[in-house]
């Protein structure tokens, strides 16, 4: 999903969310309405899933998506929810949902075993921040409209 989200011109970042999920994140400044976002986000899931429809879905439905990861863009509604960066998840660990590197989305790695509370204090107090560069990475319109003619929204 980075690939594509990468070509449309974002530049995403990537959240554990302390359970089995990842949160991609993709910074943008305050310049269009809420509900234009949404659907971009809509139709960027939609677009990423098309791709890998064998591995990937946009679909909520849990029936109409075994065996296959969900492209979640619900997470972009107002009232939605979505777990904080550095919260603790009241699970066995108990894990941490944490800005992670793309380089640490290793098959290897279970991060909800990797990043517990102590690791994690340990990376904040070495000043390590793989979302460091997240301000500045925020895209404008130039970068949205792009994107959405590229969609065919």
């Amino acid at each position: 999903m980075a690939r594509e989200c990468t070509a449309l011109g974002f530049t995403p970042f990537v959240k554990s969310t302390g359970s089995k999920g990842l949160h991609v994140v993709m910074p943008i400044e305050p310049v269009w309405e809420f509900e234009r976002i949404r659907a971009l986000a809509r139709l960027i899931a939609e677009k990423t899933a098309a791709l890998e429809p064998d591995a990937l879905t946009s679909k909520m439905s849990k029936a109409l998506r075994p065996g296959r990861i969900f492209v979640d863009y619900v997470r972009n509604s107002e009232g939605a929810s979505a777990v904080a960066p550095y919260s603790t998840r009241y699970l066995e660990g108990p894990p941490v949902a944490v800005p992670l590197a793309w380089g640490e989305l290793d098959p290897g790695n279970d991060v909800r075993r990797l990043f517990t509370p102590a690791r994690v204090l340990e990376r904040v107090s070495s000043g390590e921040d793989p979302w460091l560069e997240m301000p500045e990475a925020a895209v404008g319109i130039r970068v949205l409209k792009a994107a959405e003619s590229a969609l065919g929204g």
